[in-house]
């Protein structure tokens, strides 16, 4: 991985904060952080990083923050199969080739549960990409969802929270 870059989308998760962390050490990794909201970044050190403010929805915003960047990891919550589609013509478009994407374990389940299938689309799209992908199939993330709908004031939160 000599002097490799890479993109972390929505970078404030409990996952992409390991992430950071582990990759923020390597003196041969150049970062680029493009997060919705800077200010909920959760990592102590990120002083070594490129942080963008910005939405995976806005194509040029998302095609230039790619720009130099040799692979995308995607940890991403909300509308995944545009997500995925608007990355997926971005890193096309840009020449890149490497994404590693965050999804659920289930995903390939028949039948699928309801609250998968948007990340099933998201994966759908990936695979018939012609990128070479990595799709994390994260165990919890269902059991995650159902304590968050349960909470009181959920109502309350905002979209992006």
């Amino acid at each position: 991985m000599n002097n490799e870059k890479r993109d972390n989308s929505r970078s404030h998760g409990n996952i992409a904060k390991h992430v950071i962390d582990i990759l923020v050490k390597k003196n041969d990794i150049n970062l680029t952080l493009f997060l919705r909201n800077k200010d909920r970044l959760r990592n102590k050190d990120v002083s070594r990083c490129r942080i963008i403010e910005g939405n995976v929805l806005d194509f040029d915003q998302l095609k230039e923050s790619i720009t130099e960047q040799d692979i995308v990891y995607a940890n991403l919550a909300g509308d995944l199969e545009a997500m995925s589609k608007n990355i997926v013509t971005a890193m096309e478009e840009k020449g890149l080739k490497k994404i590693i994407f965050i999804s659920s374990i289930g995903i390939y389940d028949i039948p699928l549960r309801p609250i998968l299938k948007s990340y099933r689309k998201a994966a759908d799209v990936i695979e018939a990409s012609g990128l070479e992908y990595t799709i994390l199939r994260q165990p919890g993330l269902p059991m995650q969802m159902k304590w968050i709908m349960r909470q009181p004031g959920k109502e309350n939160r905002k979209k992006d929270q």
